[in-house]
């Protein structure tokens, strides 16, 4: 059991192939095996995701910039905001000041696990977002 946001439960996203495709904020996980529950939320580790919530029309926006750390977090976001854009910054290939100006975002959230600070490679994918 999760918690599903009462806006919606509907996000669109891009792959790791750059094609779209739409999936559910609160998937069932019933089948997955034990080490992929995980994606239960938000479709798991995609590069850009989108949640816009109907039920909202002031323009209120924010981005996540996570790793697998903030997929059961986002859900949370959903019934606060009209749009939620998620960033896996390992695999987005584009610049976070070019989204947030592209899509008028107010509020941007890091959201990482504490060994990201200290991996290399983490750190350079997230230098690689911010230049």
């Amino acid at each position: 059991m999760a918690y599903q946001p009462k806006a919606t439960n509907e996000l669109t996203y891009r792959d790791r192939d750059g094609q779209t495709q739409s999936a559910k904020i609160i998937a069932d996980a019933t089948q997955y095996d034990e080490a992929n529950k995980y994606m239960t939320f938000i479709a798991g580790d995609q590069p850009f995701e989108e949640i816009n919530n109907p039920k909202l029309h002031d323009g209120s926006s924010i981005v996540v910039v996570k790793e697998s750390f903030g997929n059961a977090f986002t859900p949370f976001l959903v019934n606060n905001f009209e749009h939620v854009y998620v960033v896996d910054y390992r695999y987005y290939d584009g610049k976070l000041a070019d989204l947030v100006r592209e899509k008028h975002i107010q509020n941007v959230v890091f959201l990482n696990n504490i060994s990201a600070a200290s991996t290399d490679t983490l750190v350079g994918s997230l230098i690689d977002l911010l230049k």
